[in-house]
């Protein structure tokens, strides 16, 4: 159970990678407990859970029906974001104000009890998004509103994440639900356009609520990977007397990267830059240092990691 109280020092992390398995015990920290992953190649797909010994004799598992089931990862040297907008800063968005009401805005979502089934707040907890039709009771009307990107950098290509609310659904009243589409749409120089999704006009997405989608750059037909690089979200209420309700948040460009060559500076080994590097460096400068003593330290200070 998840009240149960573990025995100190009885966590195991279990872990399967490429026909390889094995076990890690874990130590106790104030954090809970801790258990460091053996090296993997990189980008390899590693299943893993913990066991752990309660007070009571049991043996819990984390997740709770392992080892049937296992959680999932993936091995990697790091992560480098080229592009993140929680729209609580002016980045360069444009819109396009096309409808009568309710055309795209930067603004804390004002909600509207559930009257318009707009959203009551952004989705990353930031305070801000862009949303339609946010005053108190409005949505919109009459018309389409669209809003892009600034140019982001997908270069070495990467995966697009956003998260986004579409609201044309029979649950909101209105004389035509069901009717009008919310577009997804990128652009690889900001001229020509491809369409990544479509949402509605029926479906399982036109109801509200915030929904998380990510798209792997080098795979979406028709788009080469380039540092000009655009996304635009258009919604639209062309037919007769429906509530449309659309809001963006969270959007980001992340690239996951294997390590080819050690990275300067990285003295433990680990695969990353941090203060033991600098300990490590420091270690070795006693009374009799030497010149690469010096480069050791200058390489932590000045890596690129």
């Amino acid at each position: 159970g998840g009240n149960v109280a573990p025995v100190g020092g009885s966590g195991i992390l279990h872990w399967q990678s490429g026909g390889a398995s094995g076990q890690v015990a874990m130590i106790d920290s104030l954090v809970g407990m801790e258990g460091t992953f053996p090296s993997f190649e990189c980008g390899a797909e590693v299943d893993w859970y913990i066991s752990v010994e309660s007070v009571e004799g049991d043996l819990v598992y984390s997740p709770y029906n392992a080892p049937a089931e296992a959680w999932q990862s993936e091995a990697w040297s790091g992560v480098e974001v080229s592009f993140e907008d929680d729209f609580n800063s002016d980045q360069g968005w444009t819109v396009v104000a096309g409808a009568g009401t309710g055309n795209w805005q930067r603004a804390t979502p004002a909600g509207s009890g559930g009257g318009r089934c707009d959203n009551p707040s952004d989705s990353d907890g930031s305070g801000l998004c862009y949303v339609t039709g946010n005053g108190t009771d409005e949505d919109l009307d009459d018309g389409t509103t669209i809003l892009t990107s600034p140019a982001m950098d997908a270069s070495e290509g990467g995966t697009l994440r956003y998260d986004r609310w579409y609201n044309n659904g029979s649950n909101c009243g209105g004389a035509d639900p069901l009717n009008d589409i919310f577009v997804v749409e990128v652009s690889d120089d900001g001229a020509t356009w491809v369409d990544l999704e479509t949402v509605g006009p029926g479906g399982s997405e036109v109801n509200g609520g915030w929904i998380s989608k990510a798209w792997d750059v080098e795979a979406i037909p028709g788009l080469t990977p380039s540092s000009t690089f655009y996304v635009r979200f258009t919604a639209s209420d062309l037919n007769d007397g429906s509530i449309v309700e659309a809001a963006v948040d969270a959007v980001l460009i992340d690239r996951y990267y294997c390590n080819d060559e050690p990275c300067p500076g990285d003295i433990t080994g680990d695969g990353q830059v941090n203060v033991d590097d600098l300990l490590a460096a420091v270690a070795g400068f006693g009374v009799d240092y030497t010149v690469e003593d010096i480069l050791d330290i200058l390489a932590v200070f000045n890596s690129p990691c």
